[in-house]
C-alpha cells in the first residue's frame, strides 16, 4: 500500500516537472512551447500600383477566400466589400482580391462606419464598415491560426485598392476610450499560438530568379532571407509613426560610372517605416534630384510620375542601382545600406489610376516631415524584422540564392512578459532564455520538492488515522520466540464481565503517572473490565515499525482472560512506565458509557503551490456611410462617384467623416 501511495506520488512529480519545464507560462495545447509561424503567399501577384505578392486569409462563417497585403501601420484586417467594385467592370472584384459579404456571414458583429484613418497625414483617407468576425491565416505548414470576434473593416474606397492584413499590435476603439479592441497580433501571443508579439517581412519581387514570393513570419523571422547586421532601430516617441529610420544618404552611380547625391549630403531626414502604401515619400528637393537622374516627368492629375516606353527602355539598359544608407539617426551613427537595382523602382499603375496599364515611378512628394515614408517599393529588396515587445526593429538586405529555403527562428518574449528578440537582439535572446529555463528549472525543483514532501506526510497522517479496528478476542496467543525483548502482562481487573461489549478502544495514553497509571483510569467503576489491547497487527514483530505491548491495567489484582491461546505484546522494557508507541495530539481515552464511533474518518487535504491612443476624441458613428455602400436603411450620400474618394472637407451632415478608428495610445496605458 506504502510502495503504490509512493509511487504515485513520485509519477504526479514527474509530470509536474515535465509540464512545467516544457514551457513554464505558455504553451501550445500539445505541451510544447509555440514557435513562428509562417504565412503562405498566394502565389499570386495583385495590384493596381505594381505586382505585389498577396497573402491568403478567410474571414467570416462560413469561410471567405480573400487576397490581401501586409500593413505594419494597421493593426485590423481590412477587406473589400462589393460597394468597391461597379458591376459593370467585371473583372474588379478579383482584382481587389475577392469581395467579402458581411451580411452572408453568421459571426459578422456589426459596431459602426468609421474614417481610415491610418494614412491621414499622407492625405489618403477613406472609410469602412467596422465590425467582428472569424479570422483565418493560411500558414505554410499545415493549416493555421483561426482567431474569433477579430476587428475587420470592409472597405471601398480605391485608395487603397486591395484588403490588409494588420501587424500592429494597437488595440481598436470603436466608439470611446475605455473599450478596447486587441489586435489580432496581440491575441495570437494571449492563446500561445505564437511565442512574441513580433514579425519579419519582405514583400518580395517579380523581377528576382523566377518570381520571389513575399514572406512574412509572425513571432520570429526567416533567417534564410537576409543578410545580418548589427544595427537595432528604437521605436520613435510618435505612436503613429513609430518605426522611423534616419535615410543618411542616397546615391546612385550614373552611365559614366561616377556617384552622385540624391539627397542633401548636409543633413540626412528621418523616414516611416510603411509597408501599407507603396510609393517612396520623400522632401521635394530629394524629387527634383530623382526627376533630374532619372529623367521623370511629373503628373499632377494623378500624382504620379508616369514613365513612356521608350525611356523605359533606356532606364533598362542602363539598370542604376540606387543605394539608401539608413541609420538609427539622420546624420550620424552606425548605418546600414539598402541597394535597389531600377527594377525595383520598374512598376505598372491600371485602372482606375489610369484608363489603361501605365509604367511609372514610385516616388511621391513630401510636403513635409511627416510624409517622409518608405513604401513597399523598399521592402522589396528590405527585410523588416520588428519586436514589438522589446521596441526596436531591424532592416536587412535581402539576398537572392537559387535554392531559396525557409529557416524561420523564434523570437522570445521579454523577461517580463506574462505569457522573441529581433534580428538585432538574437544575442539577448538566447541569453535570456538561458536565464529563464534556469529560473524556470530551480523554481520547478523546489516546487516538486514540497509537493512530494506534502504528499508523504499526508499519507503518513492518514495511514494513523485509518488504522483497522481488528476483531477482538479473549484470547492469547503466544507470539514468536523473540528473546530479544522482554515480555510482560498488564494486570487487570477481576473478570466480571469477558463478553465482547465490555471492551472498549483505548488510545494510547500521551503520559503516565509515577505509579504507571493514566489520572484518566485511575476511577474506572470495578464493573469495568478492561482488556488487553491487540497488536498492531499489520507489523511483523520483528519489522521496524510500532512496537507491541500490554497496557497496565487498574490496582486491582491482575487478571488474565480465559483464551485457548495467549498473546503478549512485545515491550520496549521491562518497566511499563517507559511504555511508549506511535500517539495523535487528538486522542482521548474512552471512559465508561461513551460510545465507540468506528465511522469513516473524514480527511480534506489541499495544497497551494507554494495600448496608447492617438485619437483625439471618442469616435462618432457615421450612419451616411451605409448609404453610400447600398446598404438598405440608410440614407444615401450624394455623390457621382461608384467609390467612396477622400473627403474634402464640410460639416456633419454633408457627407464629411470625421471619426477615425483609433488605435489606442500605448503611452496612455
Amino acid at each position: 500500500m506504502r510502495t503504490t501511495a509512493f509511487l504515485k506520488a513520485a509519477w504526479l512529480a514527474q509530470f509536474l516537472w515535465s509540464t512545467c519545464v516544457s514551457g513554464g507560462g505558455g504553451l501550445t495545447k500539445k505541451g510544447t512551447p509555440p514557435t513562428a509561424i509562417s504565412v503562405a503567399p498566394t502565389e499570386i501577384f495583385d495590384g493596381n500600383d505594381g505586382p505585389w505578392s498577396s497573402f491568403s486569409i478567410q474571414v467570416g462563417t462560413p469561410a471567405q477566400g480573400l487576397r490581401v497585403l501586409v500593413s505594419t501601420a494597421i493593426s485590423a484586417t481590412w477587406v473589400i466589400i462589393s460597394a468597391g467594385c461597379p458591376a459593370s467592370v467585371t473583372t474588379c472584384p478579383d482584382g481587389r482580391g475577392g469581395i467579402y459579404t458581411a451580411n452572408t456571414s453568421s459571426t459578422w458583429k456589426d459596431q459602426g462606419d468609421y474614417e481610415l484613418y491610418v494614412e491621414e497625414n499622407l492625405d489618403i483617407v477613406g472609410a469602412g464598415i467596422f465590425g467582428n468576425d472569424t479570422v483565418s491565416l493560411a500558414a505554410s505548414e499545415s493549416g493555421g491560426p483561426t482567431l474569433q470576434n477579430q476587428i475587420v473593416g470592409g472597405i471601398a474606397a480605391q485608395q487603397f485598392w486591395l484588403g490588409m492584413f494588420g501587424v500592429n499590435p494597437k488595440p481598436t476603439n470603436y466608439t470611446n476610450f475605455t473599450t478596447e479592441q486587441t489586435s489580432y497580433m496581440t491575441n495570437l501571443k494571449e492563446q500561445d499560438i505564437i511565442p512574441s508579439i513580433s514579425f519579419g517581412y519582405t514583400a518580395g519581387n517579380q523581377y528576382r530568379l523566377k518570381k520571389v514570393l513575399g514572406s512574412l513570419t509572425l513571432g520570429g523571422y526567416d533567417s534564410d532571407r537576409f543578410t545580418p547586421n548589427d544595427l537595432s532601430f528604437t521605436f520613435a516617441p510618435d505612436d503613429s509613426r513609430d518605426l522611423v529610420v534616419g535615410i543618411q544618404a542616397i546615391t546612385y552611380v550614373d552611365e559614366s560610372q561616377k556617384t552622385r547625391d540624391l539627397l542633401d549630403s548636409s543633413s540626412g531626414v528621418l523616414a516611416y517605416v510603411d509597408s501599407t502604401i507603396p510609393e517612396i515619400w520623400l522632401p521635394e528637393s530629394a524629387c527634383a534630384a530623382f526627376e533630374d537622374a532619372f529623367g521623370l516627368v511629373y503628373d499632377p492629375v494623378n500624382k504620379l510620375y508616369p514613365i513612356n516606353s521608350s525611356w523605359h527602355s533606356t532606364l533598362q539598359s542602363r539598370n542604376p542601382n540606387v543605394t539608401f544608407t539608413i541609420g538609427n539617426e539622420a546624420s550620424s551613427g552606425a548605418t546600414v545600406d539598402i541597394i535597389l537595382p531600377y527594377a525595383a523602382f520598374d512598376l505598372q499603375a491600371s485602372w482606375p489610376k489610369y484608363p489603361n496599364n501605365t509604367l511609372y515611378f514610385p516616388l511621391q512628394r513630401a510636403a513635409n516631415e511627416t510624409q517622409i515614408t518608405l513604401g513597399r517599393t523598399l521592402l522589396q529588396e528590405a527585410y523588416l524584422i520588428v519586436d514589438w515587445e522589446r521596441g526596436n526593429f531591424s532592416l536587412s538586405q535581402c539576398i537572392w540564392p537559387d535554392n531559396l529555403g525557409t529557416n524561420l527562428i523564434t523570437i522570445s518574449p521579454p523577461i517580463n512578459s506574462t505569457s522573441s528578440s529581433s534580428q538585432p537582439s538574437t544575442g539577448s535572446t538566447t541569453s535570456e532564455n538561458s536565464s529563464n529555463t534556469i529560473g524556470v528549472a530551480v523554481g520547478v525543483a523546489l516546487g516538486v520538492l514540497f509537493v512530494v514532501s506534502a504528499i508523504a506526510l499526508y499519507l503518513v497522517i492518514r495511514r494513523k488515522k485509518s488504522r483497522k479496528l481488528a476483531g477482538f478476542t479473549a484470547r492469547k496467543v503466544e507470539l514468536d520466540n523473540d528473546t530479544e525483548r522482554p515480555r510482560y502482562e498488564v494486570p487487570g481487573s477481576q473478570p466480571l464481565k469477558s463478553d465482547a461489549e465490555s471492551i472498549q478502544l483505548l488510545t494510547r495514553p500521551p503520559s503516565f503517572t509515577d505509579k504507571g497509571i493514566h489520572p484518566a483510569f485511575a476511577t474506572i467503576p470495578t464493573t469495568v473490565t478492561i482488556s488487553e489491547l491487540k497488536g498492531d497487527d499489520q507489523q511483523s514483530p520483528s519489522g521496524s515499525g510500532y512496537i507491541r505491548h500490554e497496557m497496565y491495567g487498574s490496582s486491582f489484582a491482575p487478571v488474565e482472560l480465559p483464551a485457548t491461546d495467549r498473546q503478549e505484546l512485545l515491550g520496549s522494557s521491562p518497566e511499563p512506565a517507559h511504555l511508549s508507541g506511535p500517539s495523535s495530539s487528538s486522542s482521548t481515552p474512552l471512559m465508561d458509557g461513551d460510545e465507540l464511533d468506528v465511522s469513516p474518518i473524514a480527511h480534506a487535504s489541499g495544497v497551494s503551490p507554494p495600448s496608447r491612443s492617438h485619437g483625439p476624441s471618442p469616435l462618432d458613428r457615421v450612419a451616411s456611410l451605409r448609404g453610400l455602400f447600398g446598404r438598405p436603411g440608410y440614407r444615401r450620400q450624394e455623390s457621382t462617384d461608384f467609390l467612396p474618394g477622400s473627403p474634402t472637407g464640410g460639416n456633419p451632415g454633408d457627407g464629411a467623416f470625421f471619426s477615425p478608428i483609433s488605435p489606442v495610445d500605448r503611452g496612455a496605458e
